[in-house]
């Protein structure tokens, strides 16, 4: 369920924005059925080809050199549009840090909720030189093997925005993305009675991954006088 969120009261307990992060990352892509995807923000819509939206669900470890330091992370989003402009809106995330919870939700209004976490990851020989496997689990609600199949070569920068409901209104959220990219396998296993339900049933059908990622969360502060 879609919701508009907003901490009680002020805060300390987290960084101004934009946020600097530094982690791994492995995100997967689905095709959801429309009925099945969560609701979105009124004022936005998902993007449906042949009647599925696109979710990405991402496991993400954040590590030294971050703004907020050393948590785990996993969060759902789906593919929107703001008007005309393309979106993601993240219905559903968990971590294990509370200024990263405290923070999101009052910076940019991301409803994130409070996990347990179990994530490992090893190196192992894929005939093509040493590759990264990831056994990730968040208790009570899903887990997922993740193994590296190929390496691209360089450094990919992507730009994105999400979009959430807080205090209201709609509040746009940018961020940029460089990182090595890796393609990998993945299975996942949902949780019957858990809140990622709607999943069941879908497989993702193509996932990345992030090694190294340095990423810039957030709108920059505007100086008066320019």
């Amino acid at each position: 369920m879609s919701a508009d969120v907003a901490p009680s009261g002020p805060s300390k307990n987290y960084p101004p924005e934009p946020w600097r992060m530094r982690g791994n990352m492995s995100l997967s892509l689905w095709r959801v059925p429309k009925q099945s995807l969560p609701e979105v923000p009124p004022g936005t819509k998902p993007v449906l080809l042949g009647g599925k939206g696109l979710v990405g669900t991402a496991w993400v470890v954040y590590g030294p050199g971050s703004a907020v330091r050393v948590y785990n992370e996993l969060f759902a989003g789906v593919l929107v549009t703001r008007g005309i402009w393309p979106r993601v809106n993240i219905p559903q995330i968990w971590v294990d840090s509370v200024p990263s919870n405290e923070g999101a939700r009052a910076l940019w209004g991301v409803p994130k909720e409070m996990g347990t976490f179990k994530i490992s990851e090893n190196a192992r020989e894929n005939g093509r030189g040493n590759a990264r496997e990831t056994r990730a689990s968040l208790q009570g609600i899903v887990s997922a093997t993740m193994s590296d199949r190929l390496s691209l070569p360089g450094k990919w920068p992507v730009r994105l925005k999400f979009v959430h409901s807080l205090r209201g209104m709609l509040k746009d959220c940018p961020m940029v993305v460089r990182s090595k990219l890796t393609v990998r396998n993945a299975e996942y296993d949902v949780d019957k009675s858990g809140p990622l339900t709607w999943l069941r049933g879908n497989r993702p059908f193509f996932t990345l991954g992030l090694p190294d990622f340095d990423m810039l969360i957030g709108d920059k502060p505007i100086v008066k006088g320019e």
